[in-house]
Parts: C-alpha cells; structure tokens; sequence
C-alpha cells in the first residue's frame, strides 16, 4: 500500500474508508459501488477521483469479472480507527514516496510549522529543493491525511487552519494494537525509541543522538499526563533522553525510562 502522488484535496480519508468498507462487505462492481456511495447521484464528480485514488494506493483491486476487491482484513475495516492504523504501518515502508518523505519531514519541524495558517503557506514553506514544486490541492490532501492518520490534528486559526501536531494519537494506536511492552515493566528510554521506530518508520527523523524532537516530544507528554505512559527519570541513568523543553511540565525534560500503564 502507498498514498499515491494523486493525493488532493478530494481525496478524503473517510470517503475512502467507506468505499472500500463496502468492497469488502461483498463483491460489487464498480458501478454498483458508485451508486451505494453516491446514492444513485451521477452528478458527484468526485467519486472517481477517490475511487481512482483508492485502487492508486492498493487499498482496491479490481477483478477480470468486474468485481472489486479490498486488500484490507475484515478487522482492519471494523472501524476507522483500525482502518488508519493498517494505512500506517504499511505506507511508511516505502522510502520514495513522496507522502512518506513529506510526512516525515512535516515532523522534523520546529514551532514555526504550527504558525501556517493556510496550504498556501504550508505550500510554500515545503523545500522545493527537496521536493519540488508541490501541488496546493497536494498539500490541502496532505493536511487531511496527516489528522485521519493520527499524526497531526486541524484546528481553526482565525480564516486558516494550522496543522498541529498530535502523534499522540498513533502512539496510543501502537502501543493498544502492537503490545510491545508489558505493562507495568519499566523499559529504557532507547529500547523504547529503538521499538517504535523499528515498527513505525514515519518517526525515523524524530530522534538526533539522545534528544527527542517536537513532535514525538509531545505526543508523548500527552501519553503521559493522561497515564497511558509514565516517563521516568533515574538521576544515576547512564542513558538519558532529552525531551523539548517543557515550562508545564519540567520534570518530563529529561527520561532515562518509560513505563506502559
């Protein structure tokens, strides 16, 4: 599976948990789908650029008879929530793509991303170096799938919208779904990132020597003040991992352990 360069602004993640929700409820075709989706409205113009979308991404395929297939099990199409986690942990494998490099660069970023307020600006704070010269109606699409994969959350700022970070979302999918540490056992701060990243490739750039940077600093504060997680400081700790610094919550600086509630 991939998030395919196709990427726009019609493209929502909703729209095509619902088609392929569908498909795997029975073998329809692809008309059959659009009129479910559509309720018989040819006039929604926007039904084939998602559905073209979802068989660009592998998340469809269709069947010499005409039929349509979904590559997603029965639970991960149970609810959406299921739904994104299996997006994310199979999109991020590929290292080409350009929702994958882009993601990941998203969550290198310092505070000044928090303050673009439009995919105007968001477009043109992408290094085109880097990326090129990315599509308004890319990084509208962008900013939609980043919230529905629990990277990132919308919120109003003013007659914009800031992408904001909020991997405390996934992390929690991860830590629910995966079970990679028992709860209750304390597990060092760098077997604990090793793990993470190990099995969630977006937040491979998150993370320089012994410091941990904005984006997974704080989803994984937010983790810990709703003690799903405790972080944990031992002052004679050989390894200590360093958070952002935090005013409201200074004794989260610094971590050396990581406990799973």
């Amino acid at each position: 599976m991939k998030i395919d360069n196709s990427l726009r602004q019609e493209c929502m993640p909703e729209m095509v948990y619902s088609i392929c929700k569908l498909a795997g409820y029975k073998s329809y075709t692809k008309e059959e789908l659009k009129s479910l989706i559509t309720l018989n409205n040819s006039d929604s113009p926007n039904y084939n650029k998602v559905y073209n979308f979802a068989l660009e991404c592998e998340f469809l395929s269709e069947n010499l008879s005409g039929t349509i297939n979904t590559n997603f099990s029965d639970k991960e199409l149970s609810c959406f929530r299921n739904f994104r986690y299996a997006i994310f942990r199979d999109v991020f494998k590929d290292s080409n793509n350009i929702f994958t490099n882009l993601t990941r660069w998203y969550l290198t970023q310092s505070r000044e991303i928090l303050s673009v307020k439009s995919a105007e600006d968001f477009q043109i704070a992408i290094p085109r170096e880097q990326f090129g010269n990315i599509s308004k109606e890319y990084v509208l699409g962008f900013r939609f799938w980043l919230s529905a994969l629990g990277l990132a959350m919308l919120q109003k700022a003013g007659v914009g919208r800031v992408a904001v970070f909020a991997t405390n979302s996934i992390l929690l999918d991860w830590i629910e779904f995966e079970k990679p540490f028992k709860k209750g056992k304390s597990t060092l701060a760098r077997d604990f990132i090793t793990k993470l990243i190990q099995d969630c490739p977006a937040f491979s750039d998150c993370t320089s020597e012994n410091s941990i940077n904005l984006a997974l600093s704080m989803g994984l504060r937010v983790l810990h003040q709703n003690e799903i997680i405790e972080l944990k400081y031992t002052a004679d700790s050989s390894d200590v991992w360093h958070l952002i610094a935090s005013i409201n919550s200074p004794n989260t600086n610094n971590i050396s352990e990581i406990i799973v509630r």
